[in-house]
């Protein structure tokens, strides 16, 4: 007997693809996380928090993304309708990964700050970076309200 065809390749099949590649670079950003803190012991207590609170939100974000893979298909396994309904594991992971986001580029313009040490253009490039990186936070928050 054939089985219907769900049409399910181009939604799923990218979804499952790209989860199996974030995943594999979840594995190599762990191994950076354990390689820091096994060599770098003399680093500052700050540092090493914002390296290990930033492993910690891109595990939370790994598990949303796992249990939303899992979520469309096991949970709702023969079901084409739920497709066109959005998890709340997708909308955590997604305002999760936002928040992530924001704060690395926080810590690349506490660099490019510290690096523009006496240059004219340090404030207003600085000033444009904040107003991007706050309209890019406040877009992904509104998209992730509107789903």
């Amino acid at each position: 007997m054939t089985e219907p065809d769900l049409h399910i390749d181009s939604s799923i099949g990218a979804f499952y693809i790209g989860i199996v590649i974030a995943t594999q670079f979840y594995g190599i950003a762990c191994g950076q996380v354990l390689y820091y803190l096994w060599h770098y012991p003399k680093d500052s207590i700050k540092v090493k928090c914002s390296v290990v609170l930033l492993w910690v939100f891109d595990t939370v974000i790994t598990i949303m993304a796992i249990m939303c893979l899992y979520g469309y298909t096991v949970q709702s396994h023969s079901q084409p309708s739920i497709l066109h309904i959005l998890l709340n594991s997708f909308t955590i992971e997604y305002t999760l990964a936002i928040i992530l986001i924001t704060a690395v580029q926080c810590y690349y313009m506490t660099t490019i700050w510290k690096l523009l040490a006496r240059k004219w253009y340090k404030l207003p490039l600085i000033i444009a970076m904040v107003i991007l990186a706050l309209i890019s936070l406040g877009c992904g928050f509104a998209t992730a309200y509107e789903w």
